[in-house]
């Protein structure tokens, strides 16, 4: 262990496993870098970035009123399993689609 590292101990005297300052100075980079990018009226502005969350969610609010019978929750239907990857695949075949996908323009406030 380090000079620079504390390390909890539980209430016996073992070492936790986690060091506390290395998850400290996580957080403090996190924070700082996240109030480095936030506006002066408080807000972020960054690319949206998601899967199929928005479809998913309409499709449960269908559900829950009673609609899904509708063409509009069998297309979304559809359109959710297009979207989803062989069960053997990760992080790296999603990113590969999201790198191959048109971008859309960004535009200025």
């Amino acid at each position: 262990m380090s000079a620079t590292e504390s390390v909890e101990r539980d209430p016996d005297g073992s070492r936790a496993a986690e060091p506390v300052l290395a998850v400290d100075a996580a957080a403090a980079a996190a924070r700082r870098y996240l109030l480095s990018i936030q506006r002066e009226d408080g807000h972020w502005c960054a690319e949206l970035e998601g899967d199929t969350i928005l479809e998913s969610e309409y499709m449960l609010t269908l559900h829950f009123l009673g609609r899904a019978g509708e063409t509009r929750f069998r297309k979304a239907a559809e359109y959710l399993r297009r979207q989803q990857l062989p069960p053997a695949a990760g992080p790296s075949i999603r990113e590969a689609r999201r790198r191959s996908a048109p971008r859309p323009r960004r535009t200025s406030r």
